[in-house]
């Protein structure tokens, strides 16, 4: 089968998107298929490509005001999520709730793959808390 170029693929529907790349796929089903009992309803999007970025599919969801929760295990600024965040700027998308997870720039701890995404909470607990405050935070 044949992927096309810059397209992305929906994995579960939902009302916001959370859109995730890579190895962050599977991770963010699961946090999603948990928050989805506490109410959290997101559409898991696996990006496929962080270049070309699906531009469509993200500006569907944030045309209609949604929440857009980005996924990445790599460093955060310039990484992924920053290119939808500009990619929503350049569209004067501003009002949209957006979060960016991913790994801070700072000095990395030496261990298995696991335990790093542990502490960064790139692991299903961690995304389930991440988003979860996310979502808590809000002031409407």
């Amino acid at each position: 089968m044949e992927i096309p170029l810059g397209k992305s693929e929906i994995v579960k529907q939902g009302k916001d998107l959370l859109l995730a790349l890579g190895s962050m796929v599977y991770p963010c089903l699961e946090a999603a298929n948990r928050l989805e009992e506490e109410g959290i309803s997101l559409a898991v999007v696996n990006a496929r490509f962080a270049k070309p970025l699906d531009e469509e599919l993200v500006l569907d969801f944030a045309r209609s005001g949604k929440t857009i929760v980005t996924a990445e295990e790599a460093v955060s600024p310039g990484g992924f999520g920053s290119m939808v965040r500009d990619l929503l700027d350049r569209h004067e998308i501003f009002d949209i709730r957006f979060k960016n997870i991913g790994i801070p720039i700072e000095v990395y701890p030496l261990g298995k793959v696991q335990k790093i995404k542990e502490i960064y909470g790139l692991d299903v607990e961690g995304l389930v808390k991440k988003i979860k405050n996310f979502y808590e935070s809000r002031n409407d």
